[in-house]
């Protein structure tokens, strides 16, 4: 299997475009979790040196080296968690998306204390189901998705506990996100932000939707998905 600017090939099924975090921002955090890994290294070998020696207050540095290594070391999961575990794909029959089980944030945000649940990384979930049981397709901001959705109960009570958060981070970062929300035929509905997503590889995934099921509404709150001209609709 190859995989190429997005697309991967198979033996079996043909052409699959997935859709991730743009390339150039996976690239910089690659780039961030390799210097952040070699100070945690450090850390841990500053450790074990300083507790096996003779200084007489080993105990305190030793014991900042492991908190210092145990923070780079959340800090490189919670990277790799945001900017690696997501994803949409296609592959012309069926749409596959993986998304967080909380739905909006990369970390968990359900402990009772905030600000130890903040450090841990959200599990995810994987959704699939066939291109020909979709019947729209939303993208924009929550209050986009809210305006045009119709089957958007399971939606408004996933979103109304961030809208009703005190962290106000939560707040803004719900509030402001791209979200993709994608209606069936059964009444049911998927939806996952994807912020920061490759626009381009995107809209091919829209474009796969309409090809195999024209009567599907394809409906944009945001430019940088938007498909502007009539022949991006019949590509």
């Amino acid at each position: 299997m190859r995989h190429l600017f997005g697309v991967t090939r198979g033996k079996k099924m043909g052409q699959v475009v997935k859709a991730k975090v743009k390339p150039f921002k996976r690239r910089a955090s690659a780039v961030c979790i390799t210097i952040v890994g070699l100070f945690v290294c450090f850390a841990i070998f500053m450790a074990c040196y300083t507790f096996a020696g003779d200084m007489t207050k080993k105990a305190v540095y030793g014991t900042g080296y492991v908190i210092a290594a145990i923070l780079g070391a959340v800090y490189i999961i919670m990277r790799i968690n945001t900017m690696y575990a997501t994803y949409i794909s296609c592959d012309g029959e069926n749409i596959s998306m993986c998304s967080w089980d909380n739905d909006f944030l990369p970390y968990n945000t359900d402990g009772s204390v905030k600000l130890i649940s903040s450090f841990v990384p959200a599990k995810t979930k994987h959704m699939e189901f066939p291109v020909k049981d979709i019947t729209a397709v939303y993208i924009g901001t929550k209050n986009f998705i809210k305006r045009n959705a119709k089957t958007n109960e399971d939606f408004l009570k996933n979103v109304r506990d961030f809208e009703r958060s005190k962290d106000r981070y939560e707040k803004k970062q719900v509030q402001s996100m791209d979200i993709i929300y994608i209606e069936l035929a059964d009444g049911t509905s998927r939806h996952m932000p994807i912020v920061d997503y490759d626009a381009n590889t995107v809209k091919k995934i829209l474009k796969m939707i309409i090809r195999k099921n024209p009567d599907a509404e394809i409906k944009t709150g945001s430019r940088e998905y938007r498909l502007t001209r009539i022949s991006d609709n019949k590509e």
